[in-house]
């Protein structure tokens, strides 16, 4: 069976592919191929060479004259020049909170309000107390008048009575320090507590900003510069909240450790950014 198909494949089979399958020649359509990928990375390389060899990019800017100015740089932070801690007399946990950071309030506002449970209830008896004893005084009075009782009688629970009143003014006074209040109209600027805290006696829990002071803006300069920095002379403030304001004021400045404080009343003229001519 296999000598018709050697004979029909040596009949069929030309001279240049004996040749071919004889010596190992590489195919046309390989050939093509190869050259086809050559062409694409020589005209690759050509691309990337050019991009390589391109001038850089300048950026232009137009030339302006102006004068030249020795000026001191700080960062300063702004402040009230006028700031009132709230803090309450008695230590309690806070139950309720009216403001927060920024709110502006008036004069006797309530800023929260502490656990006043236990003195509710004290002084719910000292007033059951303050009125038994003023029904006492009232009896010994007509005690008195009929001649049943002394007059002795009559001021020992006249003195009762007095006793009595005074120790519940004393606790209603305590009652309504558990409510924090603003001594004057402000900003508040800083609240340090929250509902469950529990604040001691004298602990400032709000700071309020006093309505119509001027702030304040301290900064601390560098030792290099101290020299440069004097009383009175005009410092310009600008803040990255308002790029195109700025305000001139007045310095007033004070030493520490080696430092220069300066302290600016920005109350002052305000002034526009203009390009230099």
């Amino acid at each position: 069976m296999s000598s018709p198909a050697i004979r029909f494949r040596n009949l069929t089979e030309t001279d240049p592919d004996r040749r071919e399958r004889a010596g190992g020649a590489i195919p046309d359509r390989t050939k093509r191929r190869l050259i086809s990928a050559l062409g694409l990375l020589a005209i690759a390389l050509t691309g990337a060479g050019g991009w390589l060899f391109l001038p850089p990019t300048l950026a232009v800017a137009r030339l302006v004259r102006g004068p030249a100015v020795q000026a001191v740089y700080a960062t300063g932070t702004v402040e009230a020049s006028v700031t009132i801690r709230i803090a309450p007399q008695i230590g309690g946990r806070i139950t309720e909170l009216k403001v927060d950071e920024g709110s502006i309030v008036k004069a006797d506002d309530v800023l929260a309000r502490l656990d006043d449970s236990d003195l509710r209830e004290s002084v719910a008896e000292l007033e059951a107390r303050a009125r038994y004893a003023e029904q006492q005084f009232e009896r010994a009075s007509r005690l008195v008048q009929s001649g049943s009782t002394t007059k002795e009688r009559l001021d020992q629970v006249q003195a009762d009575v007095n006793a009595a009143r005074h120790v519940l003014r004393r606790a209603t006074e305590q009652l309504a320090f558990m409510s924090l209040r603003t001594p004057a109209a402000g900003t508040v600027i800083r609240r340090d507590g929250e509902i469950g805290d529990y604040i001691p006696v004298n602990q400032p829990v709000f700071y309020l900003a006093k309505a119509g002071a001027p702030l304040r803006i301290s900064a601390d300069v560098d030792e290099e510069d101290i020299p440069l920095v004097k009383n009175g002379q005009t410092v310009l403030i600008r803040s990255d909240a308002f790029p195109h304001r700025c305000s001139r004021v007045r310095s007033r400045t004070s030493r520490r450790r080696g430092t220069r404080s300066l302290a600016a009343i920005a109350s002052a003229s305000s002034c526009r950014r203009t390009p230099l001519s």
